[in-house]
């Protein structure tokens, strides 16, 4: 089920990113000016740090207001940008005092950024770069100033452990997170998809829109998707004569029959008491006759009947309410000729 990390949370990751930098860039400044402010603070180049100043505040203030939409970043895109303004902190840790600068510590603010939401591949390189501006100012001042190499020292362990700890933490959250989702798209009683993974399993499908890449069944003439619903005859005979556990037994036969006939990318849910769904990515009309073929045969094998009744995007309807109405019609058609019978 590849659809359960939807876009939106992909979409929500990247304004998380953006606009989390935004307010760390703020703080920053913030705190450059309260310092600054303070007695004894470093003598410092008032156009320089006013430049600095004015600029951190400026990207801060629109990367947090909204009015740039963050969504449209890729990953990679945060991850360069990121890099490129790295080694501005560097830049203002000079004109702060370099090494003596009480700014120093607010270097931990952007390595939780980025050990939080980078992996391993791209966050390594990021936080070894930010450990270099942390060591920047040996570069430009003649002389080291007492401790400054144990300070640097302990950045770069802090650095270290920081890292593995927030990536080891992150990757538990999202495996966490990743797991209750799942729980929440299944049915507790047969293991399949349900009404709610089914929604947004057929709302991801009309998205795809059967682009070709998706189809796979080579005797269809076109590589959209077809819908399939089925339900058990006479069900309520079932749980009425022999109980409910019965019924939940059936039921249970029936869903592992079927899913033993359904192929990768496929979704089969249950969406009711006894109404089941199949949606097939690449299957045409010749596919979904084949599919219903199979899944008749397979509630056979479990020891009961059923109706079953298909559409086919985008034959029958260009959305899921529509394919979901189509079906539903050739269903009750198909329960209306049984009653005859």
């Amino acid at each position: 089920m590849d659809w359960i990390r939807s876009r939106h949370d992909l979409d929500d990751e990247r304004v998380l990113i953006g606009v989390t930098a935004g307010l760390l860039w703020l703080v920053g400044a913030v705190a450059a000016v309260l310092a600054q402010l303070m007695p004894g603070a470093a003598d410092v180049d008032p156009l320089v740090f006013g430049g600095l100043t004015i600029g951190v505040l400026a990207y801060g203030g629109v990367s947090i207001s909204g009015w740039f939409d963050w969504a449209t970043v890729s990953v990679r895109g945060h991850v360069i940008a990121t890099a490129l303004l790295t080694p501005l902190l560097g830049v203002v840790l000079w004109a702060t005092g370099g090494q003596d600068s009480y700014l120093m510590p607010l270097l931990v603010l952007p390595l939780l950024h980025v050990a939080y939401f980078f992996e391993w591949r791209v966050g390594v390189p990021l936080v070894f770069e930010l450990v270099l501006v942390a060591a920047s100012p040996g570069l430009y001042e003649p002389a080291l100033a007492p401790g400054s190499v144990s300070r640097f020292v302990t950045f770069a362990c802090v650095a270290a452990v920081v890292t593995v700890v927030l990536r080891a933490l992150k990757g538990r959250l999202v495996a966490a997170e990743a797991h209750q989702r799942h729980m929440a798209l299944l049915d507790a009683l047969t293991g399949l998809v349900n009404r709610r993974g089914f929604d947004d399993a057929l709302h991801a499908a009309v998205a795809v829109r059967g682009e070709a890449a998706h189809g796979r069944r080579d005797a269809d003439v076109r590589a959209g998707f077809a819908l399939l619903v089925f339900d058990l005859d006479r069900f309520k005979l079932v749980n009425d004569t022999q109980g409910h556990p019965a019924g939940d037994r059936l039921l249970r036969t029936v869903a592992a029959n079927c899913a033993a006939i359904v192929r990768p990318g496929d979704t089969l849910a249950r969406i009711g008491g006894d109404e089941f769904a199949l949606i097939a990515p690449g299957a045409g009309i010749d596919g979904a006759e084949r599919l219903a073929d199979e899944l008749l045969a397979a509630v056979r094998d479990a020891g009961a009947e059923a109706t079953v009744a298909w559409a086919v995007h985008p034959v029958d309807g260009a959305d899921g309410d529509a394919l979901l109405r189509a079906a539903d019609r050739r269903l009750y058609e198909g329960k209306a000729a049984l009653a005859r019978s």
